[in-house]
């Protein structure tokens, strides 16, 4: 998700219980509302997206810096079942670069129908035809032996 612009999440000091409206460079919103600010707390511990970053001072597994909840336009329901969390991580510089949630079937079809990831599927599904059809050609030229060797 690259933010830009965050909705004031970033400068505003007090933000649990608050929602904001953060925009991509896509033009998609997220509208979220915080549970939890951890950007001034012990934040060492794994979340569900279990990013782990290797550093020159060592492996490096925190939190991310806000717990949140509601959606994200394009990849998730606006009524969101199940869990709705998402989380946010801010980059080194302090911008917000991911978004991560559970993805519900719900959200699984919001994201599939959206208009803007059409052509991706369709080039995404022709390109799983072309694989298989190179990959079937070598499995029956190399590893499936002659009909005459057969038994």
């Amino acid at each position: 998700f690259r933010c830009v612009d965050d909705g004031g999440l970033l400068t505003d000091e007090d933000t649990a219980g608050k929602s904001y409206r953060l925009v991509n460079d896509l033009g998609l919103e997220a509208v979220i509302t915080v549970k939890e600010d951890r950007r001034n707390t012990e934040r060492r511990g794994l979340d569900f997206d279990e990013i782990i970053e290797s550093t020159e001072n060592g492996t490096k597994v925190l939190l991310a810096d806000f717990l949140a909840e509601g959606y994200i336009e394009g990849y998730t329901a606006i009524k969101r079942e199940g869990n709705p969390d998402i989380i946010v991580r801010l980059n080194g510089k302090g911008e917000v670069y991911r978004l991560a949630y559970y993805a519900s079937p719900e959200d699984e079809k919001v994201y599939k129908d959206f208009p803007l990831w059409q052509d991706h599927f369709k080039w995404s599904d022709e390109k799983a035809a072309r694989d298989k059809e190179i990959l079937s050609a070598l499995f029956y030229k190399y590893i499936v032996p002659p009909e005459d060797m057969r038994e």
